[in-house]
């Protein structure tokens, strides 16, 4: 590791680079030699391309903040509106009950409700809550209470909201009707 390619206080200080150095970071940073040796690029590469497979600090959280930035854009609409959410959520149910009718993947719908709440507690909440170290407070703070109100109300009115999505699926009806009645949910 050249970290003199790094111009960070971390590496400019000097100090030996250790799993410390990365905490908070990356769950998997004590694991990042293996990972290097695990995918054997060759010495010829590694010569070639130094800066490149250079790990120091900022590399290293620059790639993190790449991938939160990615991975939350991907979900951002859990962490938005209830509506929003909504709307995609909806919208994911449809492209997967389209696959279940090509016979590509099982029917979702009796695990839909339940699905969910895995998926905010295990996943949502937690990426929302790292992804406060790489965004402003208040936007981080946004962003976690955002995907907890979901959450929330998921749990109030999920239950009736998956069903009227699998009604309004298998009955045609238009994605308006559909969102009607369900954002229409906490106001009842």
């Amino acid at each position: 590791r050249d970290d003199k390619l790094c111009q960070c206080a971390v590496c400019q200080k000097g100090d030996e680079i250790t799993d410390d150095t990365y905490a908070g970071l990356c769950p998997l940073t004590c694991h990042l030699e293996d990972v290097m040796h695990g995918v054997d690029l060759g010495d010829d590469l590694l010569e070639r391309f130094p800066k490149e497979f250079n790990v120091t600090h900022c590399g290293l959280k620059r790639c993190v903040l790449n991938e939160h930035l990615m991975l939350s854009a991907d979900v951002s609409h859990t962490m938005q509106s209830w509506e929003n959410y909504i709307r995609w959520n909806f919208r994911l149910y449809k492209e997967i009950m389209t696959c279940h009718q090509k016979n590509l993947c099982p029917d979702p719908t009796d695990g839909w409700f339940k699905g969910e709440i895995g998926f905010f507690s295990f996943y949502i909440i937690p990426l929302a809550k790292r992804a406060q170290l790489f965004f402003d407070k208040e936007f981080g703070l946004m962003l976690v209470q955002g995907a907890k109100d979901n959450l929330e109300l998921w749990k109030e009115h999920g239950e009736k909201a998956a069903e009227l999505m699998a009604q309004g699926f298998k009955n045609g009806e238009s994605e308006a009707s559909v969102l009607e009645k369900i954002y229409a949910l906490p106001e009842t």
